[in-house]
């Protein structure tokens, strides 16, 4: 397997929705907004959780998607299907 572009900007769909989910998780748990001023209240925390983990299960999906869609390369490095 390799790190190819699409896995690339998947892991940063990814990171995006990590960060939504913990600046709306951390403000239900403690009444904490990391941002100044967001999110503002009860509502637009869960919106980033629910967002976050959309984001976060989206982006996962695509990334399998695009890992099995690779083809296998041979220990050698030796890619058979590049020999016409």
């Amino acid at each position: 397997m390799r790190l190819s572009r699409a896995i690339a900007r998947w892991m940063f769909v990814d990171l995006g929705g990590l960060a939504l989910l913990l600046l709306g998780g951390i403000w239900l748990a403690v009444d904490v907004a990391i941002v100044p001023g967001f999110p503002s209240g009860r509502v637009q925390a869960w919106f980033c959780v629910v967002v976050g983990l959309t984001l976060i299960a989206y982006a996962v999906i695509e990334m399998l998607k695009e890992f099995l869609t690779q083809r296998p390369v041979t220990p050698g490095g030796h890619d058979p299907a590049a020999d016409g």
